[in-house]
């Protein structure tokens, strides 16, 4: 669910703690607001859904090759959807259901969108704060 494969070959869902067909289907087709823009807010994530997209590798490079990406979208309490197809982003997602949680409306979890300084620059993740 959260490896980059060949270009075309990602399933339009690759993971998701819901099958409400709505939260789906925006996921997959409706505009999102990018993680980026909510740098140091918290959220009450009511469900994650893990699609695709062919990016290029190096998204610095429109003349690198084309890879298939996942991309991670997070539901909320309030009614937002929030998108991300940063590596940061990826990793704690894919660490933080590797230890079960299941959000919900009635359990939602609050994250912290942070950024982090790497040797190429400054990358997206989060903290669970509840």
């Amino acid at each position: 669910a959260f490896m980059t494969l060949a270009e075309g070959k990602g399933a339009k869902i690759r993971k998701s703690t819901t099958v409400d067909t709505k939260r789906l289907f925006n996921a997959i087709s409706s505009p999102s607001k990018p993680i980026k823009s909510i740098i140091g807010d918290t959220i009450d994530v009511i469900d994650i859904v893990v699609t695709s997209a062919d990016v290029h590798e190096d998204a610095n490079d429109p003349e690198s090759p084309m890879v298939n990406k996942p991309v991670v979208h997070f539901f909320t309490l309030d009614g937002e959807h929030y998108s991300s197809l940063s590596n940061g982003i990826i990793k704690a997602t894919e660490n933080l259901l590797s230890i079960g949680i299941q959000p919900s409306e009635e359990a939602p979890f609050e994250l912290r969108i942070t950024t982090v300084d790497t040797p190429r620059g400054t990358a997206h993740s989060f903290e669970w704060i509840s």
